[in-house]
């Protein structure tokens, strides 16, 4: 039980709330329901009026909520009382990324559904280009500097000292979507390429061609093998033929048309073709394109084997494998599970979110007239698939 002494300027009802937030709410669990007025008043030895007057000043505060004829639940506590979400781009133009637009609308989503304050600051950094500190919105380097979040995830956006230095110094844990950042949530790259290795040799393909897009101002993490020497390392273990000059990443995603010139480089440059190329959702329009264009019979004479998103719902002109990297959904409740965790005083690590599944995606050739004369005579069984049963959530790579 508690005493309150009257101080001046200070009403009753205010400290009572001061106590209740340090005793019930803050140490409390998110949803966690409490005790009733009389028991509340019992405890601070005070009237149920001024408990009531209390618990309205603490639901103005944001930090419970009553239920009609349910009870009064905490909705903000120490664990997470104020999250920023960061996405350093602008998000309106035309190359931004869906995946990540996805990301972030289902992080709104699993936020206000957990009841957890959240504010989004929107940057200006150009896409394909380094960040520098006028990219961010000062109110966010504000509420850093005032210590106003408990904790940031960065969707889309790029480290950069100035601000992440400036959180670390106030103790604000930052989860971000790349790998450069102190904690990470990343879709992983190498069960993807096993995946279409295996594809490949499946369909008794022997020689394998990586073209992939790749954010060019990411800097790599010497932790992290870099994408041209995993394939190597694979098409070794695999029993598969590669070359140097077929792993091409040397482009921008934001490069319109960047896809269809390097596939065109990578075809006509050399005298041996690939028969299998493996890529992903930046590139794989232009890929098709130029392949139509070039007159490749699908399948046969090139097998393309890529991974997209599970929320990507294009109809592609070209047959392909399709490898499922995971949902955005999933990328959303990740980097808001890790973020809690971090606000708890948990160390920071980084998670890797494994593919999902595995399809064969045909294509339209009714309204494709160029396939549909590049396949004639070349009707080809679906290839062989597979077995890819991704978990649920991410799991754990190296803290």
């Amino acid at each position: 039980m508690m005493n309150f002494r009257q101080i001046t300027n200070r009403p009753l009802y205010r400290q009572v709330a001061d106590a209740m937030e340090e005793e019930l709410i803050l140490p409390g669990e998110l949803k966690q329901a409490l005790p009733v007025e009389t028991e509340l008043a019992a405890r601070y030895r005070v009237s149920v009026t001024t408990i009531r007057k209390a618990v309205d000043l603490l639901e103005e505060k944001g930090q419970v909520r009553r239920r009609q004829g349910s009870g009064t639940y905490i909705v903000r506590n120490r664990a997470a009382r104020r999250l920023a979400l960061l996405v350093d781009h602008d998000v309106q133009t035309e190359n931004a990324s869906s995946v990540f637009n996805r990301v972030f609308k289902h992080f709104h989503f699993q936020v206000a559904r957990e009841g957890y304050a959240l504010t989004s600051y929107f940057g200006t950094r150009e896409l394909g280009s380094a960040p520098v500190l006028s990219d961010i919105p000062e109110a966010f380097l504000d509420a850093l500097r005032n210590s106003q979040v408990d904790g940031v995830v960065a969707i889309g956006s790029l480290p950069l000292e100035d601000w992440t230095d400036l959180a670390r110094r106030n103790a604000i844990p930052v989860v971000g979507s790349s790998r450069g950042f102190e904690s990470s949530v990343c879709w992983d790259d190498e069960p993807f390429l096993r995946l279409a290795f295996e594809t490949a040799r499946l369909n008794g393909k022997r020689k394998v061609a990586f073209m992939a897009g790749i954010r060019p101002e990411v800097p790599l993490n010497r932790n992290y093998e870099k994408v041209e020497d995993l394939a190597l390392r694979l098409a070794s273990e695999y029993g598969l033929e590669t070359r140097r000059e077929w792993l091409r990443s040397d482009y921008s995603v934001y490069l319109p048309g960047a896809g269809w010139e390097l596939f065109r480089d990578l075809w006509r440059s050399h005298r041996e073709k690939p028969d299998c190329l493996i890529t992903n959702e930046f590139p794989l329009a232009d890929v098709m394109d130029a392949a139509i264009h070039a007159g490749i019979k699908p399948v046969s004479e090139l097998l393309i084997v890529a991974s997209t998103s599970e929320e990507t719902r294009v109809r592609y002109p070209y047959p392909f494998v399709r490898i499922e990297t995971g949902n955005e959904a999933v990328m959303a409740r990740t980097l808001l599970d890790e973020v809690i965790r971090r606000t708890r005083g948990q160390p920071p690590r980084h998670l890797l979110i494994p593919p999902t599944g595995v399809s064969f995606e045909q294509a339209l050739y009714s309204q494709i007239p160029a396939l549909a004369a590049i396949s004639e005579g070349n009707r080809f069984d679906e290839p062989i698939l597979p077995g890819a049963e991704g978990p649920e959530h991410a799991k754990v790579e190296v803290s």
